[in-house]
């Protein structure tokens, strides 16, 4: 396991390790997610046609995780080099591009890194003035600066210009 996936399972929120195998907290993920990975190990082994699966996991109080099960081959490991993997996406995990990027890319001002920033969080024009302090004149002016700068027409692209930007980054905790 990474480090994140480390931090997941200590967590005890939904995934846990038991026998030095990756399981769910609840008997039907568990099911699940054993049957999942008995799976793509047989394809990886050569004894079976599974490309893997995906599923959730639920979390008290959280949202549930996302997992991908896929069969690789590997060097690694001293089974032959056989592995199979488990990706888990946490969307509790907020992913932004740092503002130096930003400045980086798409030549913004810092004052533009912050309200490109707050509109990929999904907050309002007239919530980011409150919370900058400015007019909602100020922050439509930079919001038409970012759009030219960056080259997009509509928040909703510039929120996915940012999340594709975070890709390059470790996520941070909500």
């Amino acid at each position: 396991m990474n480090e994140e996936a480390e931090r997941m399972v200590s967590a005890g929120n939904g995934l846990r390790v038991c026998r030095q195998r990756l399981t769910a907290e609840h008997a039907g993920e568990a099911a699940n997610l054993e049957r999942l990975i008995l799976e793509a190990t047989a394809t990886s082994k050569g004894q079976g046609f599974h490309a893997g699966g995906a599923m959730t996991i639920s979390r008290l109080n959280r949202p549930a995780l996302e997992l991908l099960v896929t069969p690789i081959r590997s060097t690694y490991g001293s089974s032959g080099g056989i592995a199979t993997l488990v990706f888990i996406h946490d969307p509790a995990k907020v992913r932004r591009p740092p503002p130096e990027m930003l400045r980086g890319f798409y030549h913004l001002t810092p004052a533009e890194c912050r309200v490109a920033l707050l509109l990929g969080d999904g907050h309002s024009t007239s919530q980011i003035a409150e919370m900058l302090g400015v007019t909602n004149n100020t922050v439509r002016t930079q919001i038409k600066s970012i759009f030219s700068k960056t080259g997009v027409k509509r928040q909703s692209q510039l929120v996915s210009l940012l999340l594709n930007n975070a890709s390059f980054v470790q996520p941070k905790s909500t």
